[in-house]
C-alpha cells in the first residue's frame, strides 16, 4: 500500500474515533448514553489503574490515592466511571502545567434529607464518594456555575473540547448520583463524584486480554444479523479469522429461518435496528425459544434505546456500542463464550 494511502486511512480512522468520542460525550451529557450498571468495588478499580494515571500525569505531578477501609460497593457502569475519572484527571493535569499534586480519595458518605433539600437536584441516600483534588490554577468563582455546560472551557483555544466536565455531569446524573465542584483560584480545585451504594458487594472481574490469534474458536458457529453491508463484511472477516463459522442474515425473518433450518449456533450477534418489523430484541427472544442454549450479543449506535430493559422475558440482552473496535468485539464475544 502506498504511503499516502496509509496516511489517508489513518486520518479517516482518527476522524471517526474523534467523532465517536464527541458523540458519546454529548449523549452522556444529555443522559441518553446506554449504561450497564453493576455492583463493583470502585476502590479496587481505581487501584488497578493508578500506574496508568501516573504515566498520564507525567513526572512533575505527584499522585496520592487514599481509600477508606471497608469501602461500600457502588452501583455504576465501570467503563463509564473510568471515562469520567479520566476526564477529571486530565483536567487536573492541565491545571498544573508547572507540576503539583493530584489527590484522589474514595470514601463512604451519606447525604441526609436536609442537605438534599438544600441543593435541589441532590437525592438523599448512601453514596461512595470519589474526590479528585489538584493544586493547580483553580477556577474563578464567577465561572464555577458554567463548568458543566457543553463546550464551555477555561482552557486556551484548541486545548480542550469543553465536553469533559459536561460528560462527567451527565454520567453522574444518569448513574443516579451527583457531582460537585469547589475551587480556590491559584490554590486548588476539588471535584466530588457521588456514586450510589449498591445493595451487595461483587468483585470486579478481571477481563482477559483478547489477542488476535487466528483460529481461536475453530468450528464454533455465530449468526450475525446486520443490514449494513460494509459493517457486516468487516465483522465476518474478524470472526472468521478467529476460526468461527459465520452465517449472516440481513433482517429478522431471514435470521429466524436460519435458526430453524441450520444446526445450532453458539452465538447470535445482531444489530438492534433492522429493516422490517423485527428488531434485534425480537430476534434474541425468538432465538432463545428455538435454541435455548444460544448466547446473544446486540449492537447499536442509537442512544434512544438506552431506556429499553436489557433483560426482557428472562433473556439477558447485552449491548455493544457502535462504532466498536475489533478488540472490543472479540473481548465481549470471548466473555460470552466462557463456560
Amino acid at each position: 500500500m502506498l504511503t499516502h494511502e496509509v496516511e489517508e486511512i489513518t486520518a479517516i480512522k482518527e476522524a471517526v474515533s474523534s467523532g465517536a468520542s464527541l458523540t458519546h460525550r454529548l449523549l452522556a451529557y444529555s443522559c441518553k448514553s446506554i449504561m450497564m450498571p453493576q455492583s463493583i468495588n470502585i476502590a479496587k478499580l481505581i487501584s488497578r489503574r493508578v500506574s496508568i494515571f501516573r504515566r498520564l500525569l507525567g513526572e512533575t505531578i505527584d499522585l496520592v490515592y487514599e481509600v477508606e477501609p471497608e469501602i461500600w460497593p457502588a452501583m455504576v457502569d465501570p467503563q463509564r466511571f473510568e471515562d469520567a475519572l479520566l476526564n477529571l484527571i486530565v483536567n487536573a493535569r492541565d491545571a498544573m502545567p508547572m507540576g503539583g499534586t493530584l489527590h484522589i480519595t474514595t470514601e463512604n458518605t451519606e447525604i441526609d434529607a436536609e442537605t438534599a433539600a438544600q441543593f435541589g437536584e441532590v437525592s438523599q441516600g448512601l453514596f461512595v464518594l470519589v474526590t479528585v483534588e489538584d493544586t493547580g490554577c483553580g477556577i474563578q468563582s464567577a465561572l464555577l456555575n458554567k463548568v458543566f455546560d457543553p463546550f464551555f472551557t477555561t482552557k486556551r483555544f484548541g486545548e480542550g473540547s469543553g465536553m469533559g466536565l459536561s460528560m462527567v455531569y451527565g454520567f453522574a446524573k444518569q448513574s443516579k448520583g451527583h457531582v460537585a465542584i469547589e475551587s480556590d483560584p491559584g490554590v486548588s480545585t476539588s471535584v466530588k463524584l457521588y456514586i450510589p451504594r449498591a445493595a451487595e458487594m461483587s468483585s470486579i472481574k478481571t477481563e482477559p486480554k483478547i489477542g488476535l490469534k487466528p483460529n481461536r474458536h475453530v468450528g464454533r458457529r455465530i449468526l450475525v444479523v446486520e443490514d449494513n453491508v460494509s459493517v457486516l463484511n468487516i465483522c465476518e472477516r474478524v470472526l472468521r479469522l478467529q476460526g468461527f463459522v459465520v452465517v449472516s442474515a440481513r433482517n429478522g425473518p431471514d435470521a429466524i429461518a436460519l435458526l430453524l433450518d441450520q444446526e445450532p449456533f453458539d452465538l447470535l450477534f445482531s444489530d438492534i435496528i433492522l429493516p422490517g418489523d423485527m428488531s434485534g430484541f425480537d430476534i434474541v427472544r425468538e432465538a432463545h425459544i428455538l435454541q435455548p442454549n444460544i448466547r446473544s450479543l446486540l449492537t447499536t449506535g442509537y442512544a434512544e434505546l438506552s431506556g429499553i430493559d436489557e433483560q426482557s422475558d428472562n433473556v439477558p440482552m447485552q449491548i455493544l456500542y457502535k462504532p466498536y473496535t475489533r478488540e472490543k468485539l472479540l473481548e465481549l464475544i470471548e466473555a460470552k463464550m466462557a463456560p
